[in-house]
């Protein structure tokens, strides 16, 4: 199994009969997939014809959509930055329409993690450390080899 093809498989319902089902992701985990079945009071329901949508709440109280696609009469939602972008417990429901009408399922929490290592590019230290990055490139593409026999402060 590649890292792109990690699924998540869930079962909403068009009456809200499921139990709420929590799923968990790190913040900023773009790629993550759920496959979602939908059923009517717990018999398959075929989206087949149906646009979908994943819509939600971030635990900040901002909103989130996210087209979704139908394949084989299942529903296909990719988690990216927008969906993941607040840690803590997003409520989400999928909502599908035939053009007609419009139905929502029962609701699930997707618990975002925060991310522990942040984003090293807003530190104050990630230019000091981009430029010495620069200078090793230099020095190892020019045929230098790196040496270091005294460790000290300079260093």
């Amino acid at each position: 199994m590649k890292l792109n093809d990690y699924i998540a498989q869930i079962t909403l319902d068009l009456n809200c009969n499921n139990n709420i089902v929590c799923l968990s992701a790190g913040q900023f985990d773009k790629g993550r997939k759920i496959e979602i079945t939908v059923t009517a009071d717990g018999k398959n329901f075929d989206c087949t014809g149906c646009s979908a949508t994943l819509k939600g709440m971030h635990s900040d109280l901002t909103n989130f959509a996210a087209a979704a696609t139908v394949t084989d009469g299942k529903v296909i939602v990719t988690l990216d930055d927008d969906i993941l972008s607040v840690s803590g417990k997003a409520i989400a429901k999928l909502v599908l329409s035939d053009g007609i009408k419009t139905y929502s399922t029962n609701k699930f929490i997707i618990s975002v993690d925060s991310a522990l290592d942040g984003d090293i590019t807003q530190s104050e230290y990630y230019s000091i450390l981009n430029h010495l990055i620069d200078k090793i490139m230099l020095i190892d593409a020019s045929g230098g080899i790196l040496v270091d026999d005294a460790i000290d402060t300079d260093s």
